[in-house]
Formats: C-alpha cells, structure tokens, sequence
C-alpha cells in the first residue's frame, strides 16, 4: 500500500502537466505534505499490535486520542480491542501491556495446544482481510476523485486551484 501511496503522489505532481501546466511549488508543497500524512497512517496501520502506540506517537506526536482511536478503527480493531491499547495510549505507557495483548486472544482451555495458536492466526487473517477491503475501498474512492482532478484539470486553468 505504501507503494501504491508513493505511485498516487507522483500522480499527482504530474497533473498540472497534463493541463501543459508547469506545477506551482505551492500544489507540490502541498501534495507533498498530505501525501506524507497519508504514507504516516498507512505505516501505524501496518505495524503490529505491540507496536502501534510507539509507531503512532514516533509518527505523529502532535495528534490526539481521537487521532489514535480513527487509526485503530482502520486497522479492524474490535471496540473491545481498541480500548485497551486506548487506555494504554493515555496512561502514557509506550508499550501495551500483556494484559491488553492476552484479552485480545479468545479463551480456549479445552483446546489442545495445537489447536490454541491456530485461532488467534485465522482471526487475524480475517481482520487483514477486512482492512484490505476498506483500503481497497478507500483507494477505489481517491482513485474516483483523482480521475475527476484531472478531467477538471484539462477543462480549466489548474494552477488557479494552488495560487495565492
């Protein structure tokens, strides 16, 4: 995803060209700052549970528990889940805690040992599953928005859009 995130951006500082515009150092300044944010988010989506609070706090340290809480949503996290590395989050721990990590696992005493650590890898597959689709989808939308840029790009002066 960060691949495609990085082939978006160059996208992007290519548009004005396509109107046989030259790109302003606004709209580069710009795409490169949301582009930036965009490949932050991606990079906390994509660390693991253990390390999602160090990842988001290296990554954004100006950004609120509200912030946290909509990245942890896209990482297909149970509300169950996202309130524990929450609660961990705001006690200023920069780890989670084991007792966070063990309440995400589902109890299986009766389960032979085999059978104990296939569970917490099928769960986990069907979480990627599901933020792979909402990615897919959010891709699919920007993609939509980005072919729109360009067709309003060809119809009219794009360098009005950045300049002051």
């Amino acid at each position: 995803m960060l691949l495609d995130a990085h082939d978006m951006k160059m996208i992007l500082l290519k548009v004005p060209s396509l109107a046989r515009q030259t790109a302003t150092a606004s709209y580069v300044k710009f795409v490169n700052h949301q582009m930036k944010r965009a490949e932050a988010v991606l990079k906390v989506i994509a660390s693991p549970i253990v390390t999602v609070i160090d990842t988001y706090r290296a990554l954004f340290p100006e950004e609120t528990p509200m912030e946290f809480q909509r990245i942890l949503v896209l990482k297909g996290l149970t509300k169950a889940e996202q309130q524990s590395i929450l609660d961990d989050f705001n006690n200023h721990s920069s780890r989670i805690t084991q007792l966070s990590v063990a309440a995400k696992t589902p109890e299986a005493h009766a389960l032979p040992l085999a059978l104990t650590n296939v569970a917490p890898a099928v769960r986990f597959k069907a979480n990627s599953e599901e933020v792979l689709t909402r990615a897919a989808s959010a891709a699919t939308t920007s993609f939509m928005k980005l072919y729109a840029l360009t067709g309003a790009a060809k119809d009219r002066p794009f360098r009005k859009l950045f300049n002051p």
